[in-house]
């Protein structure tokens, strides 16, 4: 079977969802078939073999079911960097980097600073922080070793030697009077929010996405713990909300 016919049967599977058919066939087709885009784009009529019919055939039924691609292609973007991910992580999204942005704002690009990313998750936070900033160094702590691995892995992907991992929950793992800044995108969500039946949410670590207290839990920790971590005049940036 051609690759032009196996992308008209991924178009025609997702046509029903929200999402761009055609773009998402193609990546699942390249994930499938070790092929680029660019390679699927301009040789329509090569003939796949079996095994990557049957890959292609299973991912895509999972993408139909409603799978995040991201977990199936095991990757994603985010701050132009590409990331591995799992679903034992959160899938970094487009509004995390407005976070980023800020933490860049206060940090001058050649003074040292110490950092700490709370619930790193993938990474994708500490380490697009510490490719900018060189000069910093970045502590990356998470309570969940699968997660740590995931993380662990982007580091030596991008060859960065100033991020470093602690198991920890939230500041427990972090001496006093020791940062400059803390940063975290934590758990907001409501246990209770309707949203976490729809999409992508249905699919990603529960632990990661929902807090007690109407989503509130760990961001009154984080405020009520971070000052004792941070040094005279130091920050604390969380995402919050949508």
């Amino acid at each position: 079977m051609t690759i032009e016919k196996m992308i008209r049967i991924g178009v025609e599977a997702l046509s029903s969802k929200d999402c761009n058919a055609k773009l998402e066939a193609e990546i699942l087709l390249s994930q499938a078939c070790g092929k680029s885009k660019t390679f699927l784009l301009s040789h329509d009529d090569y003939i796949l073999d079996t095994d990557s019919i049957r890959r292609f055939s299973a991912i895509l039924s999972k993408r139909v079911e409603g799978v995040p691609i991201a977990y199936l292609t095991g990757k994603r973007e985010f701050w132009s960097i590409n990331f591995a991910v799992s679903p034992d992580t959160l899938i970094p999204r487009p509004e995390t980097e407005c976070l980023v942005d800020h933490v860049l704002d206060a940090l001058p690009i050649d003074q040292p600073a110490c950092i700490a990313d709370l619930g790193t998750g993938c990474g994708a936070i500490a380490i697009a922080i510490a490719k900018e900033r060189p000069n910093c160094n970045v502590v990356a702590t998470d309570l969940s070793n699968a997660a740590l691995r995931v993380a662990t892995h982007n580091v030596r992907r991008h060859s960065l030697n100033n991020v470093h991992f602690w198991l920890g929950n939230w500041t427990d793992a972090i001496a006093e009077d020791s940062l400059d800044m803390v940063v975290s995108n934590p758990p907001y969500i409501s246990p209770s929010d309707p949203h976490l039946k729809q999409g992508d949410l249905r699919f990603e670590p529960t632990l990661a996405l929902c807090a007690p207290k109407q989503g509130f839990a760990h961001i009154e920790h984080l405020c009520a713990t971070a000052k004792n971590c941070l040094i005279d005049g130091g920050m604390l940036a969380i995402e919050h909300g949508a």
